[in-house]
């Protein structure tokens, strides 16, 4: 294992947690104003479209981040596949 590959793993391993972490964020918070929207301003719901638009663009844009989050994740899982390979077969 050379260096270089250490540092990649770290990198990858960081960048996935962050966008992950940053995609979770943004799903959960869209989707719950959108709900508090629906909740308290279902009789006059034309006037909050923009802000229930903005919901779902939030919400897609996490999803988006926490689908990078996780081809980060099958990056940093193939390097370090590369040298740890699980043993098959008995002890």
């Amino acid at each position: 294992m050379t260096r270089s590959d250490l540092d990649d793993i770290a990198t990858f391993g960081q960048l996935q947690e962050w966008i992950g972490a940053l995609g979770v964020a943004l799903v959960t918070l869209g989707a719950t104003e959108a709900v508090n929207l629906l909740a308290e301003h279902s009789d006059h719901l034309a006037d909050y479209s923009g802000w229930l638009f903005g919901c779902a663009v939030s919400a897609i844009c996490g999803g988006g981040l926490i689908f990078v989050a996780y081809v980060l994740h099958g990056q940093k899982a193939k390097k370090i596949s590369k040298y740890f390979k699980p043993e098959r077969g008995g002890a």
